[in-house]
């Protein structure tokens, strides 16, 4: 690559922060193709640099990521120089092929999946070594008028968790126990691919926990345990023994603002724990928290320097975040499809996201990813992009490339 398309790239460039590369690291080792003069933001508050101080000493002391070889450089993977070529599926305004759906949507052909066909684009190996990836999903009403169904969605997303599991990486999410729920089916979909034992760490709100029996929830974390770490947390989020305090039936919270705080602090919780934080789909409407799930998970992630990556293919409150953060790409849905009119919560946050972009402080999404590049994470559809594009930008900023 010229050093004069390095330029004109660079004008363009979404500001990442950058973070020391890891000491041990032969300079010669990465030759950087990529521009380097990035921006960082100014003093955090108190709660944003606990947080944050957690996610970088694990993002600039974990192990190494990338082991490409000697000479190798991130040109070597995840550049359009090296790439295989794709089918263009990722902007909304080119007409694609597919079938036409009786909704007046379009069904698009499936992607491949796991296990057997692995997606074109893929993270190697250890990319994601040492890292571990909050997941923030819930199910996207928008789907139907994309030409997709729940048990597809699904399946991408269960091929999603085995591919960040297999570069090495972790996951976190925060969810019940529930038949049906999102907890469960990552379990059920790691049983099989997961290298190591317990890659996923589910962290359990004191609602959600204290609404099981105390035989269920014990008999759930030992189910659980060898692919999953079950986190129970206090009103505030802070991990408590589930048996304190209470018998073996249920405790009921009745109180809605018990609920809401509950589930707050287990994002905040989540927020500590993890070192990037990766959204997809996600409800507008007939949810319990202060805000949409995802939309407050999003604003704690930047509050907490964390990296955020909206996957927007799917629609859902994601492609609302998407539009609020300022990034192109995601899908062209007229209209809510389970908000109407609109919850006032829901457009109480996504202000909230649009008063954080307009800070003088921010840079953009500082999540290692070009806006070209973050554009891209914001229309595709394939698991396998989500996940190389975001082992690429954490490979990035663990480098401070």
């Amino acid at each position: 690559m010229s050093a004069q398309s390095n330029a004109a790239r660079s004008a363009s460039q979404t500001s990442v922060p950058s973070i020391q590369p890891i000491s041990r690291m032969s300079t010669d080792r990465w030759v950087s193709h990529e521009p380097t003069s990035y921006l960082t933001h100014g003093d955090a508050a108190a709660e944003r640099h606990a947080i944050t101080t957690s996610h970088r000493d694990r993002m600039v002391h974990g192990p190494l990521s990338y082991a490409l070889g000697p000479g190798a450089g991130p040109c070597s993977y995840g550049t359009t120089t090296n790439r295989p070529p794709r089918a263009a599926v990722r902007n909304p305004g080119v007409p694609l092929e597919g079938t036409a759906c009786e909704n007046g949507g379009t069904k698009m052909p499936d992607a491949p999946s796991i296990p057997g066909v692995p997606s074109a684009d893929v993270p190697p190996t250890g990319a994601l070594e040492g890292l571990r990836i909050g997941i923030s999903v819930g199910a996207s009403a928008d789907l139907d008028r994309l030409g997709l169904e729940e048990t597809r969605f699904r399946t991408l997303l269960g091929e999603l968790a085995r591919l960040v599991v297999s570069a090495g990486g972790g996951l976190a999410y925060g969810g019940n126990l529930g038949q049906g729920g999102y907890t469960r089916f990552l379990v059920e979909q790691l049983r099989e691919h997961a290298p190591s034992s317990r890659p996923l760490l589910n962290t359990l709100a004191w609602t959600e926990h204290r609404k099981l029996p105390l035989s269920e929830l014990v008999d759930q974390r030992e189910r659980f345990g060898r692919y999953a770490e079950i986190v129970c947390l206090s009103i505030d989020g802070d991990p408590v023994d589930p048996a304190e305090g209470r018998g073996e039936d249920p405790v009921l919270e009745s109180d809605p603002e018990t609920a809401r705080r509950s589930l707050t602090g287990m994002r905040r919780h989540l927020m500590r724990q993890v070192d990037a934080h990766l959204i997809l789909g996600g409800r507008r409407g007939g949810f319990l928290g202060t805000l949409p799930g995802l939309v407050e998970e999003t604003l704690l992630a930047l509050k907490a320097d964390l990296p955020v990556y909206p996957a927007a293919g799917y629609g859902g409150v994601t492609a609302d975040i998407s539009g609020a953060l300022g990034v192109d790409g995601a899908p062209d849905i007229q209209g809510p499809s389970d908000a109407t009119p609109p919850d006032p919560r829901l457009l109480d946050g996504l202000d909230r996201l649009r008063q954080f972009t307009a800070s003088p402080d921010w840079t953009g999404l500082r999540n290692g990813l070009t806006a070209d590049e973050n554009e891209r994470l914001a229309g595709t559809r394939s698991p396998g992009e989500i996940a190389e594009l975001a082992s690429l930008g954490l490979g990035r900023l663990r480098r401070g490339t």
